[in-house]
């Protein structure tokens, strides 16, 4: 269990356990910044990835093609071959 779910469950508990939760949060405080800031670094380059190739994937598929689910499904009034 990582710091923020163990100080998130002790300060839902209220009273003694919430004190404890909030004075264990101060205490790994740098260590959750530390991760968040990791998980950051490793994500973001995959946001970039993406950002920078959406664009030209949504020009390259026709806007006819990706509107065209309605086509592959029956209508209400018809019948199966």
């Amino acid at each position: 269990m990582n710091a923020l779910e163990t100080s998130q469950k002790l300060n839902s508990k209220g009273g003694k356990p919430q004190i404890k939760g909030m004075m264990y949060f101060d205490q790994e405080l740098d260590n959750i910044k530390a991760g968040q800031e990791n998980g950051h670094r490793k994500i973001a380059p995959k946001i970039k990835m993406r950002q920078k190739y959406a664009a030209p994937i949504q020009r390259m598929v026709p806007a006819s093609l990706s509107n065209a689910c309605h086509l592959l499904k029956p209508s209400a009034g018809s019948k199966p071959p």
